[in-house]
C-alpha cells in the first residue's frame, strides 16, 4: 500500500491505493505528458518552419525526392519527384481535410524546372491549417530554374565549344551563363571598365524608320576604335550586339541597329527618354555579345548555329565543370485573384532557389531608378502570411523577390540572397499612378537576411526597394557587394500622400557600395512623405561612386518629409554622411558621421541641396549629432536656407586640426547668426576611430549635450555563429577606379546639324521661358549655320541659358578657337573648369563680354562691335607642370590679332580642363551667336 495524491484533488489529502493502480496510474500520467510534449514540439516546429524530419516533427505528409516518381503516393519510402506534383497533391489532401496543416519535406538534390511554378488560392492553408514545403533534416534541395550543358570540345583559339541545337536561330536564348556557380562573362569590350560615348545627335533621319526627328535618346557618336570590330558586321549579327549605357544613376540596355563607319553614329533599339548626355557629360558603355569580343578567360559566346563558346581559366578543367544555362525567368509565382482571394499561409522553409534567367526584350529596356522595369524570381501578388524562411536565392538575372501588388505579413527571415542580377526583394508597385488600397502591399517582414552581390546585370538596381508600400519592417539585415544604394524608400518625387508611410528601417548593416560605377546614391535612399518611418541603428560604410558626387550615407531625396533618422552611424562614405535634397519636418538626431580618412568631398560631411528655392517650410532638424572629420567643410548648403534647417546641441570635431567651415564662417560667427544653440566644437573621444570603434569613452562630452550612446554591435544579422560569419567574413577586393574619359578634340561648324536642333557635342541648358539654344541659319562665317543662343526675362537662374562642352584634358596644351557675333545686350561668360575644386570647382581661363567690350582680369577692355563676327583662340598649359596661365587672341574683322598673355588661371590650384561653358549673363533679351568651334590638344592627333 502507497500513499498518493491524486490529480485533481485539493492540498492536504491523500488517498491509499494499491501499488497496481499506482503503476497503472503513473504509466498513464507519463503518456498523458509525453502526448502533450509532443503536440508542443509538433506545433512549435511547424510554426517555426522547421527543416526537421519525420524523427523530430512527427511524419510528414508528403515527400520529394529528386530520385523520385510523380506516379508515387508521396510517402517517405515511394516520394514524389517534382515541386508541382507536392503542389497538387495538397490541393487534394485538403479537400478532405481543409483545416489540418500540411508539410512535405524535400529530399536533398536538384530539382530542375522549365517553367514557373503557380500557386493559387487553391493552394493555400485554411483557417486553422498552415502548409509548410521544407527541406528535410540536414538536406539542401535546389530548385532549379537552370539547365546543365555538356559536350564540350577543344576549339582554335585556346576556346572550348559545344553545339546545342535547342539554341539554334534563337529559339532557346541564352543570356546568363554560370561555370561551377559562378557568373561568367558573356563576350564584352572593353574587358573592364567602360568605354565613353564622344556625343550624341539632337536630331536627323532615322536609319530605322526613315524618317528625320529627334535622335539623342537611340543615337550617340562614339571614338572610332571603340566600334571598329562592328563595322564589318552584317545587319542580322550586329542586332545581336547589346549595349550597356550608363547614366549617373541608372542604365539602359539596347541592341544595336546601325553604325554609321565614316562619322562614327552608333544608331539603338528601343529610347532612353531622358535622352543622353542628360544627367552626365559622361556617358560610358559597353558592347557585349560578339565573338569578336571573346578574348579573355571566363568569357563565354552563344552563336545564331547554336554553338555555344568559352574560354576557360588557366587550370580549369572542362572535363570536370559544371555548366548551367537559365531557362526559367521566373521559378515561383504566388498569384492570388484579389484581397478576398489570397494565397495564404504558406512557408517556404530550408530551400535554395537558383538559375532564374533574364531575357531583354527586343527593343531593349530602361528604368528611371533603382532597376523597377525588372521584375524577380519569386514574385508575389495578393499574398497573406507567406513566408520565406532559412532560403536561398542566387544566380538570378532579376531582382530575388518581388511582393507586388497587394500582399500583407508576410515574412522574409533569415535567407541568404546572392549573385542577383538585379536587387534583393522589392515590396510594392513603381508606377506612376498610386495604387488602390485593395493593391498596397504593406505589413511585410524582411529580417536577419544577407543581400550580397546584387546588381551584376542591373547595377542600378537596391538590396531593398521599397516603392508604394507602408507599414513594413526592415531589420538586421546585412546589404553589401552592389553598386548603386542599399534600401531605397519610397516612390514620389514631390509632396503629397503616398502609401510609403510608417516603415521602419532599423538595425540593417549596408556597406561596400557604389564601387565606382553609379552616382547620386546612399546607403539608404528616400522619397516622398513618409510620416511615422524611421531610420535608425543602421550602420552604413565604405561607400564610393562615379561623377563628381551623389554618394551619402543617409539621404533624404526629393519631398522626403516627416521621417526620423537617428541613433545611425555612417563612416568612410565619399561624399559624406548626409544628404537632403528637399523635404519638411524631418528629424536628424543623435547620429554619427565620420569622414573617410583622406577626408570628404569638396561638398562637406553634410549637403543641404535644397532644390527648390522659393520653400519656406522647415526640412530638417539636425540635433544631438556627431559630426567627425571633414577635412574642415562640414556643410554644403544654399545661400537662402534661412530658417528651413535647424541646428542644435551638436558635436563637431576636426581630428586634422584645420579649421571647419561653418558655411564660410567661424563657429562663433555661425552661433551668433543663431544657429547650433548649445553645440560645441570639440573631440567626442572615440574609443578608437583609427579601427572603427566609434563608441565614446565615459568622459565624452557628447554625454553633456545628450547624446545617447549606440551599441553598433547590433546592427547586421544575428543568432547562430556561422550565419553572423557568414555576413561578416565576405570580402571584397579594394575599390578600383576606372580610367578618366579620353580628351576630347572636335571642329564643329553647325554644317551637319540640323536647323533647330541642339548642338552635338555640348551640353546645354534652357528654361523654356523665351530662352533657347539651338542651330539657325539666320547668320554664319563660311557656310550656312551657326549657333544662336538666345536670353530672356525672368528666368529663375541668371547664368541660363548656357552649353557647356567636357574636354578632359589633363596635360599638354589645349586650345579653344571659336567666331562669334554678339548682338545688341548680349552678355556672355566664358570659363574653364578644372572639377570637383574646392569648394565646387576651379578656375582656369575667363573672360567676360558685357556693354560692347570684353573684360579680362588685370587687362584693359577690349571694344567689341555689336552685331559682327569675330574671331577668339584660347591657349593654356595643362598637367602638373603647368604654370597656371593662359594666352588669348582676338581678332575683330579687317584688324590684326589683339593678343593678351600671360593670363593668371582663376585658380592657381588648376591644372586640368574638364568643363568649358558658354553662360548667358543677361537678364534681358538678347542673342549671340557661335560658329566654327575647335577643340584640340598638343598631345593628341584627331
Amino acid at each position: 500500500m502507497v500513499m498518493t495524491r491524486l490529480p485533481g484533488v485539493g492540498t492536504g489529502r491523500f488517498l491509499p491505493v494499491t501499488e497496481k493502480q499506482f503503476l497503472i496510474m503513473y504509466l498513464s500520467t507519463i503518456r498523458i505528458l509525453l502526448g502533450m510534449t509532443i503536440l508542443l514540439v509538433t506545433a512549435s516546429c511547424r510554426e517555426l518552419g522547421t527543416q526537421d524530419s519525420a524523427s523530430s516533427v512527427g511524419p510528414a505528409d508528403f515527400w520529394v525526392a529528386p530520385a523520385g516518381n510523380d506516379a508515387n503516393p508521396g510517402t517517405k519510402m515511394r516520394p514524389f519527384a517534382t515541386f508541382t506534383r507536392a503542389r497538387d497533391a495538397v490541393r487534394e489532401f485538403r479537400k478532405v481535410r481543409p483545416n489540418s496543416d500540411v508539410l512535405v519535406l524535400f529530399r536533398g538534390g536538384t530539382y530542375r524546372i522549365k517553367q514557373l511554378i503557380e500557386f493559387t488560392p487553391e493552394d493555400s492553408g485554411r483557417a486553422g491549417g498552415h502548409v509548410t514545403y521544407a527541406a528535410a533534416s540536414g538536406e539542401k534541395p535546389i530548385i532549379s530554374g537552370g539547365c546543365q550543358i555538356t559536350g564540350f570540345k577543344a576549339s582554335e583559339n585556346g576556346l572550348w565549344k559545344t553545339i546545342i541545337p535547342e539554341a539554334r536561330d534563337g529559339k532557346w536564348r541564352i543570356e546568363q551563363l554560370y561555370i561551377n556557380g559562378r557568373r561568367a562573362v558573356r563576350a564584352r569590350s572593353p574587358n573592364q571598365f567602360y568605354y565613353y560615348m564622344d556625343g550624341t545627335i539632337a536630331s536627323g533621319i532615322d536609319p530605322v524608320t526613315g524618317k528625320t526627328g529627334s535622335l539623342n535618346d537611340h543615337t550617340f557618336l562614339a571614338h572610332h576604335n571603340d566600334v571598329v570590330p562592328l563595322l564589318a558586321m552584317p545587319p542580322e549579327r550586329l542586332r545581336e550586339v547589346v549595349v550597356s549605357a550608363y547614366h549617373s544613376w541608372e542604365i539602359s540596355r539596347h541592341h544595336i541597329v546601325a553604325v554609321e563607319a565614316k562619322k562614327n553614329e552608333v544608331y539603338l533599339t528601343g529610347r532612353y527618354p531622358p535622352k543622353f548626355y542628360h544627367y552626365t557629360r559622361q556617358e560610358r558603355y559597353y558592347i557585349e555579345n560578339f565573338i569578336e569580343a571573346l578574348d579573355v578567360p571566363g568569357e563565354w559566346f552563344l552563336d545564331r548555329d547554336g554553338t555555344l563558346y568559352y574560354k576557360p581559366f588557366p587550370g580549369e578543367d572542362m572535363n570536370r565543370i559544371k555548366v548551367v544555362a537559365p531557362v526559367a525567368e521566373t521559378l515561383i509565382q504566388l498569384t492570388g485573384t484579389g484581397e478576398d482571394q489570397p494565397v495564404a499561409n504558406i512557408t517556404f522553409r530550408g530551400l535554395s532557389f537558383q538559375y532564374a534567367a533574364y531575357l531583354m526584350p527586343s527593343e531593349g529596356q530602361w528604368s528611371c531608378q533603382a532597376a523597377c522595369e525588372v521584375g524577380a524570381a519569386i514574385t508575389a501578388d495578393y499574398t497573406k502570411n507567406v513566408v520565406f524562411m532559412d532560403c536561398e536565392i542566387e544566380h538570378t538575372g532579376t531582382y530575388g523577390i518581388w511582393f507586388r501588388d497587394g500582399c500583407r505579413h508576410c515574412i522574409v527571415n533569415h535567407c541568404f540572397l546572392n549573385d542577383l542580377g538585379a536587387g534583393g526583394v522589392r515590396l510594392g508597385q513603381t508606377l506612376p499612378k498610386l495604387p488602390k488600397p485593395s493593391e498596397i502591399t504593406s505589413h511585410i517582414k524582411l529580417d536577419n537576411n544577407i543581400i550580397q552581390n546584387a546588381g551584376r546585370l542591373w547595377p542600378d538596381a537596391v538590396g531593398v526597394l521599397i516603392g508604394h508600400s507602408g507599414d513594413n519592417q526592415v531589420t538586421h539585415n546585412d546589404i553589401s557587394g552592389m553598386a548603386y544604394t542599399g534600401i531605397s524608400v519610397g516612390w514620389r518625387w514631390g509632396y503629397g500622400e503616398i502609401p510609403s508611410v510608417r516603415n521602419s528601417i532599423l538595425f540593417n548593416h549596408i556597406h561596400h557600395l557604389g564601387w565606382d560605377v553609379l552616382a547620386d546614391m546612399g546607403g539608404i535612399y528616400t522619397l516622398g512623405e513618409a510620416p511615422g518611418t524611421v531610420l535608425g541603428n543602421n550602420v552604413i560604410h565604405d561607400i564610393d561612386g562615379d561623377g563628381h558626387s551623389g554618394m551619402h550615407g543617409l539621404y533624404n531625396d526629393n519631398s522626403t518629409s516627416l521621417m526620423v533618422l537617428e541613433n545611425n552611424l555612417v563612416y568612410n562614405v565619399r561624399d559624406g554622411g548626409y544628404q537632403i535634397g528637399s523635404g519638411k519636418g524631418n528629424i536628424l538626431r543623435n547620429n554619427v558621421f565620420v569622414a573617410r580618412s583622406e577626408g570628404v568631398s569638396t561638398h562637406g560631411q553634410l549637403l543641404f541641396c535644397m532644390y527648390y528655392p522659393t520653400e519656406q517650410h522647415l526640412a530638417a532638424t539636425f540635433e544631438k549629432n556627431i559630426i567627425y572629420g571633414s577635412g574642415g567643410k562640414l556643410f554644403s548648403v544654399p545661400a537662402t536656407f534661412g530658417e528651413r534647417l535647424q541646428f542644435r546641441n551638436n558635436l563637431y570635431w576636426e581630428p586634422s586640426g584645420k579649421p571647419l567651415d561653418f558655411v564660410g564662417k567661424s563657429f562663433d560667427a555661425w552661433q551668433k547668426l543663431g544657429y547650433d544653440a548649445n553645440s560645441v566644437v570639440v573631440d567626442p573621444k572615440f574609443v578608437d576611430p583609427a579601427k572603427h570603434d566609434f563608441r565614446l569613452q565615459p568622459n565624452s562630452p557628447a554625454l553633456a549635450l545628450g547624446f545617447v550612446p549606440i551599441d553598433y554591435s547590433q546592427a547586421g544579422v544575428y543568432g547562430n555563429p556561422a550565419w553572423i560569419r557568414r555576413a561578416r567574413n565576405v570580402q571584397y577586393p579594394p575599390y578600383a577606379y576606372s580610367p578618366p574619359p579620353p580628351p576630347v578634340t572636335f571642329f564643329d561648324d553647325f554644317e551637319n546639324t540640323p536647323v533647330g536642333s541642339l548642338p552635338v557635342r555640348s551640353g546645354s541648358m534652357v528654361e523654356g521661358k523665351g530662352d533657347s539654344i539651338a542651330v539657325t541659319e539666320e547668320t554664319a562665317t563660311g557656310g550656312k549655320q551657326s549657333l544662336k543662343i538666345t536670353d530672356a526675362t525672368n528666368l529663375t537662374h541668371s547664368f541660363n541659358p548656357h552649353f557647356w562642352y567636357s574636354p578632359e584634358h589633363r596635360a599638354g596644351t589645349s586650345t579653344l578657337a571659336f567666331d562669334l557675333r554678339l548682338d545688341e545686350g548680349a552678355e556672355l561668360t566664358l570659363e574653364w573648369r578644372e572639377y570637383p575644386g574646392k569648394p565646387y570647382f576651379y578656375t582656369g581661363p575667363r573672360m567676360v563680354f558685357r556693354k560692347g567690350k570684353l573684360f579680362v582680369t588685370d587687362q584693359q577692355p577690349l571694344d567689341i562691335p555689336v552685331g559682327a563676327w569675330f574671331h577668339v583662340e584660347i591657349t593654356a598649359g595643362l598637367g602638373p607642370s603647368a604654370n597656371g596661365t593662359w594666352q588669348l587672341a582676338v581678332t575683330l574683322q579687317g584688324a590684326e590679332p589683339k593678343r593678351f598673355s600671360g593670363l593668371k588661371f582663376g585658380s592657381p590650384e588648376t591644372r586640368s580642363v574638364t568643363w568649358i561653358g558658354f553662360i548667358s549673363g543677361g537678364s534681358h533679351k538678347s542673342v549671340y551667336y557661335v560658329d566654327n568651334v575647335r577643340l584640340c590638344n598638343s598631345l593628341i592627333s584627331k
